[in-house]
């Protein structure tokens, strides 16, 4: 008897990077599989599968080999290994496994650890009526499991559903999920997040079919809005994103945006409520300092000026992604560095005013030693078109950044 591949749950893109970069790998699943009659989570099970690999000389538990035992007394960063069942080149084969628990630390730890680490994680669940024998989770309950659990952007992994029965291949996508973040100016803050709040809303009113949920973070005055949605929507999401960004900025008219008539009245009520929050603000703030009311603007600069920020942060750019695409084109080698340029590209896009300084040094470490030519390009890059886009806190980096490669860069 044989196992098949019949159901695949796709995170990230991670499916289309197996089959683009890692045929072998592939072939060598289907080869273990064609060997073995059943899933069992159990230990001797486990082994068996794990012995089958290694006949094709796959490595087994770690992805980089570091001396000693493990020291849990302190975190000391990003990990620099990940067990898994089964790992060769940048694939990683895990499962299967009957603890939920374990499962939702395996999506949101562990492949996203070896995302991080450039690997892709795979995952062995049994379909729906095969896993009577050995009581595992099956593939359709990780997969309705998952859309409870934050998948981290760029986060790579796939689900396999495996049966003893071959059928066509069916590809479930992941949910999608569009993310922004913004700094405010302290008197933006109260009245930025409630606008930003209300796009929940309108997606229910406008896009109720995407299911959608929107969450938001706020650490001082930065905030950070995730919108999640049904896979294949999210470009209808990110639409009514911009154009929800162009009410603010006035350049579409709210009775044009919403139709109906009640609908348009709250949000005019809203808009309305956000000038008065910022109104409430200078209010308070002159009460305890007595000169603020001759250093700030006026309220109609004041709400003119947040709506401008919410709109330019909260609106679809693919600058980076553009530049960097094109750089790429023109100097790549399909290298693996490349991948995180792109993944940097797209959290710039999203105003990540997180993005660290080390992770840029690092990036363009890494691209300095393999393409020097790529490098200094990407750093004009940064220097140029993007300004506008990544702020100027990044473009202070770049006199930092250019030393690593050589150039100055001012």
């Amino acid at each position: 008897m044989a196992l098949y591949i019949n159901k695949v749950f796709n995170a990230c893109g991670a499916w289309g990077r197996l089959e683009d970069e890692y045929q072998a790998e592939l072939i060598d699943i289907h080869t273990v599989l064609n060997q073995l009659d059943n899933l069992d989570y159990r230990r001797e099970s486990k082994e068996f599968i794990s012995e089958k690999f290694s006949s094709l000389n796959w490595k087994s538990r770690y992805f980089l080999p570091v001396g000693g035992l493990p020291n849990y007394g302190s975190f000391k960063g990003p990990p620099k290994r990940v067990s898994m069942l089964a790992i060769k080149g940048h694939i990683g084969v895990d499962g299967p496994m009957a603890n939920a628990t374990y499962f939702d630390s395996w999506v949101t730890y562990k492949a996203k650890s070896a995302s991080s680490l450039g690997y892709v994680s795979l995952m062995l669940l049994p379909l729906l009526g095969e896993e009577d024998r050995s009581r595992s989770i099956t593939f359709e309950y990780a997969v309705e499991r998952a859309k409870y659990l934050e998948i981290a952007e760029g986060s790579q992994f796939v689900l396999l559903g495996i049966s003893s029965v071959p059928s066509n291949m069916e590809i479930i996508e992941a949910d999608s999920v569009s993310r922004r973040t913004i700094t405010f100016e302290p008197h933006q803050v109260q009245a930025g997040v409630g606008l930003l709040s209300y796009f929940s809303e309108i997606l229910k009113q406008k896009c109720s079919e995407a299911n959608s949920k929107v969450s938001i973070e706020q650490d001082g005055e930065t905030v950070r809005l995730m919108i999640k949605s049904e896979a294949g929507l999210e470009h209808k999401v990110e639409a009514l994103l911009n154009e929800y960004g162009e009410v603010l900025n006035g350049s579409l008219a709210p009775e044009t945006f919403m139709t109906d008539q009640i609908q348009l009245l709250a949000l005019r009520n809203k808009l309305d409520m956000a000038a008065m929050e910022v109104k409430h603000y200078q209010e308070r703030m002159s009460l305890v300092q007595s000169n603020y009311e001759q250093r700030v603007f006026s309220l109609e600069e004041q709400v003119t000026s947040l709506n401008k920020l919410l709109s330019e942060s909260i609106t679809s750019h693919r600058i980076a992604q553009e530049h960097v695409s094109n750089l790429i084109d023109k100097y790549g080698k399909e290298s693996e560095v490349e991948l995180e340029l792109i993944s940097l590209a797209k959290k710039l896009d999203e105003r990540a005013t997180d993005v660290k300084k080390e992770e840029l040094e690092n990036i363009v470490r890494q691209i300095n030693s393999e393409n020097p030519k790529l490098a200094n390009e990407f750093l004009t890059l940064l220097r140029g078109p993007l300004e506008g886009v990544v702020g100027n806190i990044i473009y202070s980096w770049l006199p930092q950044l250019g030393g690593i490669i050589g150039t100055a860069i001012r």
